[in-house]
């Protein structure tokens, strides 16, 4: 165990923000991100640990009871086009909001957590383990390296660091890409009847695809099909009818889709216009293939499931019972997009909720920004979920 925690002022939290959001995190270079966590995890109190991964996790013993898991991913996607930003990409305090890629999604409300566990050391009633980790590469995969972290903090409950403005979130719609891939016949463009026509095969297969029956349920919504990319060999062609083919579809899901569900869905309507064109056909999830900033290859399809938490039970009615004696706005509500939530509620079944500061909506925008007093109210209302789920036995 580090030193002993520091005094908390009311900056801390803005200081700590502003660390995190101006140490560099692109997935998959976290690295710098990383280290920058740890002294800040150190400083305030906690032990910290960094796995074969690269997440770097931060613990604070408050006795015998329930081990509760934070998670927040420290990595980001690219800038994107400098000119489009009015500020420092790399985090800048402007008037009453922090900009800086990051600062949403989600090294803010990782610096509210931090925070908050600082202040509640010395607190009285407390029990249990709380573990806060900066997880690496949710925005190539969610799940995986939240896979990891549980494999070894084997926690009671996780709390997802996502954007919410402040309010709780107990599901989302899940995520897969699928792959479908048409395998032609090649043949001199003069004479395209001689061979068959990949891209023209997978046009047919675009369109049929559109009348796929999507599942809606009550809490996630509705499922989704989205056509992302496209592309044919030979590429360039030089007069050559294109023997191949393939195209790659977001596919948002429901709570009650599973990865073969969702590929045997597809793979049918697939599978039976490629035939009607006499070419073959494979429908497949893809793949993520990185490697960690410490030196961790991963391999990964890309998938992961929806979710939902009943708000009739625990550890929901607590959270949400302890918000709303800290004032917080009483909405449940759920993600639209996908969360490391996929990998502990989805896959694990284990007790998840969700909440975080920041607008969704300002993820991955330039000029990506959160007001202060949004900031700090994160800190009173992590403050108010931990302290609702540690409870000494």
């Amino acid at each position: 165990m580090t030193s002993g925690p520091r005094p908390a002022t009311t900056t801390d939290v803005v200081t700590t923000a502003l660390e995190l959001v101006g140490a560099a995190s692109v997935s998959p270079d976290a690295g710098p991100a990383a280290k920058i966590l740890a002294a800040v995890l150190e400083s305030h109190g906690f032990a910290v640990s960094v796995d074969d991964w690269g997440n770097t996790l931060g613990h604070i013993d408050f006795g015998p009871g329930p081990t509760v898991l934070f998670d927040a991913h420290i990595d980001t996607v690219e800038v994107g086009d400098r000119s489009r930003w009015t500020h420092d990409p790399a985090g800048e305090l402007v008037g009453d909001r922090i900009v800086g890629r990051g600062i949403v999604d989600t090294k803010g409300p990782l610096a509210a957590a931090i925070t908050a566990a600082h202040r509640m050391v010395g607190q009285p009633g407390l029990g249990g383990r709380l573990v806060i980790s900066g997880s690496v590469d949710e925005e190539l995969a969610e799940g995986p390296s939240l896979g990891r972290i549980l494999d070894d903090v084997n926690p009671d409950v996780v709390v997802i660091g996502e954007p919410s403005a402040n309010t709780l979130r107990i599901g989302q719609r899940g995520r897969a890409e699928v792959e479908v891939e048409i395998i032609g016949a090649s043949s001199h463009s003069a004479f395209p009847e001689s061979g068959i026509n990949a891209v023209e095969v997978m046009a047919e297969v675009i369109i049929a695809l559109r009348d796929l029956p999507l599942r809606t349920d009550p809490h996630v919504g509705t499922g989704l099909l989205t056509l992302v990319s496209i592309r044919s060999e030979p590429y360039p062609s030089q007069s050559t009818v294109p023997s191949r083919c393939v195209a790659v579809f977001d596919r948002r899901t429901v709570v009650g889709e599973s990865d073969t569900t969702i590929l045997d869905d597809i793979g049918a309507v697939v599978e039976s216009v490629a035939h009607e064109y006499g070419a073959g056909s494979v429908t497949r999830l893809a793949r993520a293939r990185w490697q960690t900033w410490r030196g961790r290859n991963v391999d990964v399809p890309i998938y992961a499931p929806a979710w939902y938490e009943e708000p009739q039970e625990w550890p929901v009615t607590d959270v949400m019972a302890a918000l709303r004696r800290n004032d917080f706005d009483a909405t449940i509500g759920t993600w639209k997009f996908c969360t490391h939530g996929s990998e502990s509620a989805g896959r694990r079944s284990i007790p998840t909720v969700g909440f975080g500061p920041g607008d969704p909506g300002q993820a991955h925008t330039p000029d990506e920004s959160m007001s202060l007093a949004e900031l700090r109210a994160g800190v009173e209302g992590y403050r108010a979920i931990f302290s609702a789920l540690l409870v000494a036995r």
